[in-house]
């Protein structure tokens, strides 16, 4: 059932014009009116995340790892979730069922409820001497990649992105005629609505944060069929634990985490 979950976090986020979802809970990321070079690099997040995706979906692990790695690292929980996955499932790497719990423990902190039902799981399948050992092995992975610290780094993103755009755009009405030439993803430019490329909600880091938590309200653990192999519950216990990671100073001072080579300056 790991598999379908990794899936489902790859599709976690409703795409523009295909879900009828409101405008709020549109992942820009596979929103072809905003999915531009000059927007992505200013969302690390969802960048190195897309990229991830589509380096697992080639079944290009290694990388795949890296791109979400890298996601993670400014806060994205979607790659956070992918991490887990893959080292619980020994995708291109070998299993350790310790650091996948510490990775799902840490991307579930905002109780996703897709996320908290996964760590659930994970813990329910850790034998003692793996639970023993997630204390310790968990203090450089939260205090790198927990909200603490990865949120400050997206937020510091966002705000020198915004410091570089013309004020007067910024905060344009819903209907202005303002458009925009940006560099697309493979080269060229193409013309975008300013009042969509620079909605507020994009840009601001206090209201990106909460639109990406609104995009994830609605998801849901999928019901996968495990036959009489397998039953487990897709029903998260109304006192299910929070974090069972240790406290941990928030390291703001470190290093990104490397991605693949042919993509590094």
């Amino acid at each position: 059932m790991f598999r379908e979950l990794a899936i489902v976090l790859f599709l976690a986020l409703p795409m523009t014009g295909q879900t009828g979802e409101p405008e709020d809970t549109v992942d820009p990321s596979v929103n072809s009116m905003i999915l531009t070079r000059g927007f992505m690099d200013a969302h690390p997040d969802l960048d190195y995340r897309n990229k991830g995706m589509h380096a697992y979906a080639k079944k290009r692990f290694k990388a795949a790892f890296q791109y979400f790695q890298r996601a993670a690292f400014y806060a994205d929980k979607s790659s956070q979730g992918m991490l887990a996955e893959m080292l619980w499932n020994g995708e291109g790497l070998a299993k350790d069922h310790v650091l996948a719990y510490i990775w799902m423990d840490v991307a579930a902190e905002r109780g996703y409820e897709l996320l908290v039902q996964q760590r659930e799981r994970y813990w329910s399948l850790l034998d003692a001497e793996e639970k023993t050992r997630i204390a310790p092995e968990s203090v450089e992975i939260r205090s790198v990649y927990g909200d603490a610290a990865a949120k400050r780094r997206i937020a510091a993103v966002l705000r020198r992105a915004r410091s570089n755009i013309t004020g007067s755009h910024l905060g344009s009405t819903v209907g202005s005629a303002l458009t925009i030439s940006v560099p697309g993803p493979a080269g060229g430019s193409r013309a975008i609505d300013g009042s969509t490329y620079f909605d507020p909600q994009y840009w601001d880091p206090g209201k990106y944060q909460a639109w990406l938590d609104g995009a994830w309200k609605n998801v849901r653990t999928p019901k996968v069929d495990v036959g009489a192999v397998e039953q487990v519950s897709t029903t998260t216990s109304v006192h299910a634990p929070q974090s069972r990671l240790p406290e941990a100073a928030p390291d703001l001072d470190a290093e990104a985490p490397s991605i693949p080579e042919h993509e590094q300056n």
